[in-house]
């Protein structure tokens, strides 16, 4: 027992050296990420060098290649980070939330909001990053539809085997498409009033989580 004490306190410390390394380690990465996005706010991170994005981060040239090759890696890493923020949007959708049209629209103004202040970072990405946005947009959207239709039963994604219910997964992805496509179009291009194209959205959100019976009644209802 004493042997095996001593061994685990002569272990203690290096274990501790090694956590707080890796915090140091994920807390300049941080830093880096964080100074970058401020100079995307302000419009100056295209024209930004590598040596001048390390001074206005505080971080040494050997500390910023540590955690990114070039400059291009590093905007990779906060594209990436785009795309956790706009799976983060469908998490909020949780099933009480997506129960009434003010839960839907109010989720779809959370997310105009959103899109607002993330308006450099979209702008520079589409523009010099096109194929890489489409490719990580599409991976998200996918992303997107499995999340949703775990976490909200209604969306009657899951068949009882586990499996995935093709037609309403495609879908369900439409929706997410439209969702994408109406709040960037809020967010950036449309006049103020903009709440009928919210309202619209979050009714055929209803309608999709509709019974069978019930969808075919607000549609015959609706051409009528």
């Amino acid at each position: 027992m004493a042997v095996g004490t001593r061994r685990a306190a002569s272990t203690a410390p290096k274990g501790e050296a090694v956590n707080k390394h890796t915090a140091r380690r994920l807390e300049t990465r941080s830093g880096l990420l964080r100074v970058a996005r401020q100079l995307l706010d302000q419009g100056r991170l295209e024209s930004c060098s590598v040596d001048q994005i390390c001074q206005a981060a505080g971080i040494s040239r050997a500390g910023f290649y540590l955690h990114f090759a070039n400059k291009a890696a590093l905007l990779d890493a906060m594209l990436e980070e785009m795309g956790d923020w706009y799976l983060r949007q469908f998490r909020k959708l949780t099933p009480r939330t997506a129960a009434t049209e003010e839960g839907l629209v109010d989720w779809l103004r959370h997310m105009v909001r959103g899109l607002k202040i993330s308006r450099h970072a979209i702008q520079l990405f589409a523009t010099r990053e096109f194929s890489a946005l489409k490719g990580q947009g599409m991976r998200r959207r996918r992303e997107a539809v499995l999340l949703l239709g775990r976490q909200v039963p209604a969306f009657r994604l899951m068949l009882p085997d586990g499996g995935v219910d093709e037609e309403r997964r495609l879908g369900l992805l439409l929706l997410v498409f439209q969702t994408e496509a109406l709040c960037n179009y809020v967010a950036f291009d449309a006049p103020e009033e903009t709440e009928l194209g919210l309202r619209g959205l979050a009714r055929q959100y209803l309608t999709f989580m509709a019974p069978a019976a019930e969808a075919s009644t607000q549609t015959s209802g609706a051409a009528a």
